[in-house]
């Protein structure tokens, strides 16, 4: 486990997002219902008749947050051992908390999923709601690696200079309210995967030196 961690570290990363973001394409896909927009009999009829799409959201949660761990562990060795201790920190706690969300994310689906029929109207309206706004994990987590990161680079270089100030303003623009932060949170996905990228081509670079 630790020398596949080592060897290929920035892609669970990468593939923790792909397949966080296949899990929320199948829900949205399915038309998940507003809470606000959509009566009661709406919610629990939807849920009701998704349970598959909903089972599969949420393994799919679980395997993206083991990724997201492992590309943590990554992250967290690679900067400590480049000098970092701090960042290496913070960066690993912004993995913990994703798989967190992920974690919480899919379970409140599995219920769902597995027993909308059974569950009293209200219950579901509020798990449906909860599952609807899980939005403020994956913020954190986003601007806790990105910001670790950039911050890390200068002294580490574990990412190129240019793409730690993109950093910077991708977080920035995440933390501002409503609709701009969900902006911020889309350049923010798209940030970690060209760093994801970088930061494996580097990594590989670095083993061949050193063969």
């Amino acid at each position: 486990m630790h020398r596949a961690i080592v060897r290929f570290g920035p892609l669970y990363g990468i593939a923790a997002l792909l397949v966080g973001g296949v899990g929320w394409v199948v829900l949205i896909g399915a038309d998940l219902p507003q809470a606000q927009k959509s009566t009661v009999d709406e919610i629990v009829a939807f849920w009701v008749e998704s349970g598959t799409e909903a089972k599969t959201a949420a393994w799919l949660s679980a395997i993206a947050a083991i990724l997201m761990v492992a590309f943590g562990a990554w992250v967290s060795m690679t900067v400590r051992e480049r000098g970092a201790t701090l960042v290496s920190i913070t960066a690993g706690l912004g993995t913990v908390v994703f798989a967190a969300g992920q974690t919480i994310d899919g379970s409140v689906n599995l219920v769902l999923g597995s027993a909308a029929g059974d569950l009293p109207a209200e219950s579901v309206v509020t798990l449906s709601a909860l599952t609807e706004f899980m939005h403020l994990p994956y913020l954190a987590a986003l601007v806790l690696i990105v910001v670790s990161l950039s911050a890390a680079a200068s002294m580490t270089g574990i990412i190129p200079s240019w793409l730690a100030k993109a950093g910077f303003l991708t977080a920035t623009i995440a933390m501002i309210p409503h609709e701009i932060s969900f902006i911020g949170m889309l350049l923010g996905v798209l940030w970690m995967l060209a760093a994801g990228i970088i930061m494996y081509r580097d990594a590989v670079r670095i083993r061949r030196a050193a063969a």
